[in-house]
């Protein structure tokens, strides 16, 4: 890993160079740190610092004397040979002094001989260079580790990555990214999402070779909005209407609002994919109810990613999410088969849950590629990779509906107001069960009162709380004895329930 300290200078660079060895030593609990010390025979060095350490007579003090070298190239003999004779004269006072040397674009193969060999009898001199000054910086910093970079620039494009170098300048670390199209991005901050100034990025840009500034989170919301562009041009397409209607802000999340050439641009490369077709001058979709594969296609997309929801729980949503594609999605998942009693359910499933309709579209890798093989094992895993199937399904399903923006579809278009889960907990030990505990949630979504701000909340409800059914239930034996007092006595404003917002 290499460590980039960037000054406007070389002499700012230098002074960049030993501040931060300033902090490094701070950290590691050295006292008294100084700079540019000059000694009473004129002689210079960069770093002076203490470090005191208890002893059994009293308090030691360790002197430090250390060097910084900015240079561009590799450090040579003869610098190092200097940096000996300061040491050698600070060693003749009464005290215990120690070194080390910066040497921030690494050594020569002489001075690395010589350091070798030095050290085999005196271990008091510390050479710092290359991955192990970058892995203090890192560590001083707090920086998050090259992988979690990798992961986040992953997340951010699908450039391909040139080399990763860490950074520093002015009392901040940074990680530099280049890629291989001579452009670079710079990470700040814990998260990774601190947006560098502008005099960084033109200093790092006078610097190094790939000198275009890249703004990844600017390009991944201009990318989002084309994502969403295609969105909604299947969504309304779906729900029969034009696709040239004025786009709602409402619709789409914060600042992703699609602009008309997006739009534009959206269609045309739908039409490239075969998604919209053109009939009588007008854009539709192609007919879905007899190309199974391009229906699957198309539903996948919509619910990949950012989903919006008004394209979601409808009627025409309904019509597209049946056995039809139920089948679809058991090819997909190698050709699997499912009970008959369980196939209606499945169905269900996937229509209330865009998690669970896209985890049924896509290839499932402990599916798809494991049959085939041998008929004895197919024959004994067929039903294990059934259950699978539906188990993944119901906790997509599951955490879909605690997921408050689907409140209004799950309630509003589908009726659902409670789900029940039952979790069965048996530990075990070498002769038998030890604990065995079975738990029974039910979590619910409600009308809030208008006093605490309306709109549809999720609740966890008590044990004995009533069935969403019992008030129809209670009004209908109210009306069959006509006492219209007992239909409202079981009414869900007499739930006795904790309100928590989801």
């Amino acid at each position: 890993m290499k460590l980039r300290v960037f000054g406007n200078s070389s002499d700012d660079k230098g002074t960049q160079l030993e501040r931060l060895t300033k902090r490094l030593l701070e950290g590691l609990g050295y006292q008294q740190v100084a700079l540019n010390v000059v000694g009473s025979g004129g002689s210079e060095v960069d770093i002076r610092a203490e470090f005191r350490a208890p002893g059994l007579d009293g308090e030691i003090t360790l002197h430090l004397i250390g060097e910084c070298k900015a240079y561009d190239s590799t450090v040579t003999l003869p610098d190092w040979l200097k940096f000996l004779g300061k040491l050698y004269l600070e060693r003749l006072k009464p005290q215990n002094v120690r070194g080390i040397y910066i040497a921030l674009s690494g050594v020569n193969g002489n001075l690395s001989g010589a350091y070798d060999d030095f050290r085999v009898h005196d271990q008091t001199v510390d050479l710092i260079s290359g991955e192990k000054l970058a892995q203090h910086v890192v560590r001083e910093f707090k920086l998050p580790d090259v992988s979690s970079l990798e992961k986040r620039v992953g997340r951010l494009t699908t450039d391909n990555i040139a080399q990763i170098s860490l950074g520093y300048r002015n009392d901040r670390a940074f990680w530099i990214v280049e890629f291989v199209n001579e452009s670079f991005a710079v990470f700040m901050g814990d998260s990774l999402s601190e947006p560098p100034s502008d005099e960084l990025i033109q200093t790092i840009s006078n610097q190094i070779q790939a000198a275009k500034y890249r703004d990844l989170s600017h390009e991944m919301i201009a990318q989002n909005r084309v994502i969403l562009a295609r969105k909604h041009v299947l969504g309304q397409l779906i729900l029969g209407r034009s696709i040239s209607a004025d786009l709602e802000e409402s619709l789409f999340p914060p600042n992703m609002t699609p602009s008309q050439s997006d739009i534009s641009a959206a269609i045309r490369s739908l039409r490239t994919e075969g998604k919209i077709v053109t009939a009588e001058g007008v854009d539709v979709l192609p007919d879905l109810l007899s190309n199974i594969s391009k229906r699957a296609e198309i539903l996948r997309e919509i619910v990949t990613g950012i989903c919006l929801w008004r394209y979601i729980g409808n009627d025409h949503w309904d019509a597209l999410v049946d056995e039809d594609l139920l089948q679809e999605s058991l090819r997909i998942k190698d050709g699997l088969v499912i009970e008959q009693d369980a196939r209606a359910k499945a169905v269900l499933l996937m229509r209330w849950s865009p998690s669970a309709l896209m985890w049924a579209l896509t290839p499932d890798p402990i599916l798809c590629g494991q049959r085939g093989k041998n008929p004895q094992l197919d024959e004994r895993m067929l039903p294990e990779h059934a259950r699978y199937y539906l188990l993944q399904i119901v906790n997509l399903a599951a955490g879909d509906f605690r997921n408050p923006q689907l409140h209004g579809v799950l309630h509003d278009h589908y009726g659902l107001q409670e789900m029940q889960t039952t979790q069965r907990v048996v530990f075990k030990s070498r002769s038998r069960s030890e604990v065995e505990i079975e738990l029974a949630e039910r979590i619910g979504i409600f009308q809030a009162a208008p006093d605490i701000g309306g709109g549809l909340v999720q609740v966890w409800l008590l044990k004995d709380s009533p069935e969403p059914w019992a008030g129809i239930e209670a009004a209908e034996e109210g009306l069959s004895s006509q006492s219209s007092s007992s239909g409202a006595s079981g009414n869900q404003q007499d739930l006795d329930v904790e309100e928590r917002p989801a």
